[in-house]
């Protein structure tokens, strides 16, 4: 989702740096500059991402009312920063580029996490050969986190996730290379689900707002009671918060 958002923002500089391009062959005028003004304001919402893909290049510009040469991180702030504007062309290429990075890396990023979705599924077949009783929460984060470490270099448990937030938040598990978290809920005789889905509406909020390490939530409920007969209601009303991306229910088999 913040993916999209990049991406979204990168497509609208690029779309007023083209028409800022073409009024270039008018004359000066208020509307140019108003168009030069607008590819500024949108690249500072972008800039730090742009510096992520490309990195400190250290591009000089010369500044010919100071006669110095200044030092820019990349080509596009050479390009439309500077004075002179000396690199404008690459700046136009490198934004290109750069535009084409952040949509693959967003589409591996996608791939990771249905990857997630699809391993939680295989909950019940993994536990196929497990003789102690799933009885506990902590029973089904020990499978989960077997299941997910085969899978991932870097997965982060509960006790080494730092605090989100005033509020002790602290999810399951964390994958910091795919800024995803995973919260485990265990549905047995005694719990009522409604409690379930407050609890995760209540939290989801406090992991992931106003944080860049981490940008969405699965949910993962193993439903030992089989309490939840209709789970696409119960889905939806989680899903409609932004940042949870998947709620996967696993029923006890008989």
């Amino acid at each position: 989702m913040e993916n999209e958002k990049i991406l979204k923002d990168l497509f609208a500089l690029r779309d007023a740096v083209q028409n800022y391009r073409r009024l270039l062959a008018i004359t000066a005028g208020n509307d140019r500059e108003l168009a030069y003004i607008k590819v500024v304001e949108l690249y500072s919402k972008v800039a730090y991402y742009y510096k992520t893909v490309t990195g400190n290049l250290a591009i000089k510009a010369v500044n010919r009312r100071t006669r110095q040469i200044d030092i820019y991180p990349n080509y596009f702030e050479a390009g439309f920063l500077s004075s002179e504007k000396d690199h404008f062309m690459e700046g136009v290429n490198e934004l290109t580029k750069v535009i084409g990075i952040i949509e693959s890396v967003g589409l591996r990023v996608e791939e990771e996490q249905s990857k997630i979705s699809t391993i939680l599924t295989r909950f019940r077949p993994c536990c196929n050969y497990i003789r102690t009783p799933i009885d506990t929460e902590e029973n089904i984060q020990d499978i989960i986190w077997i299941m997910l470490r085969s899978n991932f270099t870097k997965v982060e448990r509960e006790e080494t996730l730092r605090k989100f937030g005033l509020k002790s938040y602290r999810p399951d598990f964390g994958i910091p290379d795919l800024k995803i978290l995973i919260e485990v809920k265990f549905i047995n005789d005694k719990t009522n689900p409604k409690t379930i889905q407050e609890e995760i509406l209540a939290d989801v909020e406090g992991y992931l707002n106003k944080t860049e390490e981490y940008t969405s939530l699965i949910v993962f409920i193993y439903d030992k009671a089989n309490k939840i007969r209709d789970p696409e209601p119960f889905i939806n009303d989680l899903k409609r918060l932004e940042y949870i991306s998947d709620v996967i229910i696993v029923p006890k088999t008989d």
